[in-house]
């Protein structure tokens, strides 16, 4: 990854955004058509599955407002940044309360949920971290059957790794499963050595960087594909914080995914005011799919 390529991702985000079509099919329409369902679901005492899934649509468009935004130094995309987690993390807290409670029997793919996870241990979303963290260690040791695909994502081990270490909670395998880290063991290997950490922490850079992509002729998804998360060193941030609250030093590397202002985010993140937002959480809350606060 070189600087050209952040500038790029600035340059791509602009054009993104100037499209108009996106902004009504991402942002608009989903929108309107969650505050309508969501009005049609409580008059007729129906459940939010008919709506929820419209919320991925809306963390995508936050995302790409946040790559905008934060690589032109605009603290306002703070807002957009954390209103992206919270659509994907509330869609994945809504499924999970579906399948705990019947309504649902599907099983995610781990790539579509590491990466909120990933998030709330960043940004210090302890509530949902401990929902999330608790039910991706119950799948590892075959205690639910909620996620699979673990045997070949090494960023979503890792993040799960990470956050037992973090709690001291065991991460136990069911039997036959054999799951990777791939460029991630070396941080752990090197956890207590701060150059060998450097050097692991720039490896881990890198990798995120060749993860932006999808490989479609492998069937692989890139780890971190979606936006905002391309630009957005998730991983990194939640090494940092553990090391911090751990009282150890975190490496300063020199890799330009850490030289934009998405490596330095507030330690609160800003409140977020989504009428939209609202409306789905109040209702999951109202149907028991869903808890103060997670």
């Amino acid at each position: 990854m070189t600087n050209k390529d952040v500038a790029d991702a600035k340059r791509s985000a602009k054009k993104w955004l100037d499209y108009p079509l996106n902004k009504r099919t991402l942002h608009d329409e989903p929108t309107k058509e969650i505050i309508e369902g969501i009005a049609y679901v409580i008059k007729h005492d129906l459940r939010i599955s008919r709506v929820f899934l419209k919320m991925q649509l809306l963390s995508s468009w936050h995302g790409m407002h946040a790559i905008y935004d934060l690589l032109n130094d605009n603290p306002a995309g703070w807002r957009h940044l954390h209103a992206s987690f919270l659509y994907r993390v509330w869609h994945a807290r809504i499924n999970g309360g579906y399948q705990d409670a019947g309504y649902s029997k599907a099983v995610f793919d781990i790539w579509e949920m590491g990466l909120g996870f990933a998030h709330s241990i960043a940004v210090r979303e302890d509530g949902f971290m401990d929902w999330q963290g608790q039910e991706f260690l119950n799948s590892l040791a075959g205690k639910n059957n909620k996620y699979r695909g673990w045997e070949e994502r090494c960023f979503e081990v890792f993040s799960v790794a990470l956050y037992a270490m973090f709690r001291n909670k065991a991460m136990n395998f069911a039997e036959g499963l054999a799951v990777p880290l791939g460029v991630y063991q070396e941080v752990f290997d090197s956890w207590h050595d701060p150059i060998g950490l450097g050097r692991a922490l720039v490896n881990v850079c890198e990798h995120h960087w060749v993860e932006t992509n999808d490989l479609e002729d492998l069937g692989h998804v890139g780890a971190f594909s979606w936006a905002p998360y391309s630009i957005f060193p998730v991983e990194m941030l939640a090494i940092r914080r553990i090391r911090e609250e751990a009282g150890l030093p975190m490496p300063d590397i020199e890799h330009p995914l850490m030289k934009t202002l998405f490596a330095a985010p507030p330690r609160e993140m800003p409140v977020v005011h989504e009428e939209a937002l609202t409306c789905i959480v109040e209702r999951a809350r109202a149907e028991g799919v869903a808890g103060i606060p997670w």
